[in-house]
């Protein structure tokens, strides 16, 4: 437990870097990890195991197509990938087809529409399913 908190603490201090990481794309799910909704249909979602919520990315594939995105889940699970975009960042970027991409990743202070980032008014706990009773 140590060991990941020290992680973390290293990631969000140490400057990021531009380099290669294998991606994939996912479009399951109601709510991410930070409690926004989940929308397949918006590209700037993606999923990283150990970056603070939040954080800005700008991924560049082959051809040189860019994306800004925001870390709002975690993920991926599968052994060698480090990033899970919805199905509308993988279209932006052409990898559907192919279902894992490189893309050159690096932190930024890029620009995300408005209508894509989390509503301050959006809760940002999940319900416990658990602890609900029923009454009758």
């Amino acid at each position: 437990m140590f060991m990941r908190s020290l992680v973390v603490v290293l990631l969000a201090l140490m400057p990021f870097t531009a380099h290669a990481e294998l991606a994939s794309w996912y479009r399951d799910g109601r709510l991410t990890a930070s409690g926004m909704p989940f929308s397949p249909a918006n590209p700037h979602i993606v999923a990283h195991r150990v970056l603070p919520f939040g954080t800005r990315l700008l991924l560049t594939n082959r051809r040189g197509d860019e994306l800004c995105v925001s870390v709002q889940d975690r993920g991926p699970f599968a052994p060698g990938v480090s990033l899970d975009l919805t199905l509308a960042g993988a279209r932006a970027l052409g990898f559907v087809g192919a279902g894992l991409t490189h893309l050159k990743v690096r932190q930024a202070h890029c620009y995300i529409p408005a209508q894509y980032l989390p509503s301050p008014h959006v809760a940002r706990v999940r319900p416990h399913y658990r602890q609900r009773r029923l009454r009758r």
